[in-house]
């Protein structure tokens, strides 16, 4: 099982339909262009992964306290948005 994950193309076709980006840059940059979304969601996972996270907990809460309030009804996603952003650079400050 583990072998049929390893090849790109299997890890690709599992992927693909999810709209998720895949796991692995040779995929991400071999498929980048393919779809109109993919250029997109691909570059995203790549910076997702080189973003520095100066407090993994406290930044888990402000990403979770911005999903509640869309969720709830508590805030518009433009309004979570905003809220996130000033939290994390008040985060970041520190």
């Amino acid at each position: 099982m583990a072998a049929n994950l390893a090849n790109g193309a299997n890890t690709y076709s599992l992927v693909a339909p999810s709209g998720f980006a895949p796991m692995r840059r040779d995929l991400i940059s071999a498929n980048r262009n393919i779809g109109n979304y993919n250029p997109v969601i691909y570059d995203s996972a790549l910076y997702s992964r080189s973003w520095l996270d100066i407090n993994t907990e406290e930044t888990y809460k402000i990403l979770e306290r911005m999903v509640e309030s869309v969720v709830s009804g508590l805030s518009d996603p433009r309004e979570a948005v905003e809220n996130a952003n000033i939290e994390i650079r008040t985060l970041i400050a520190k």
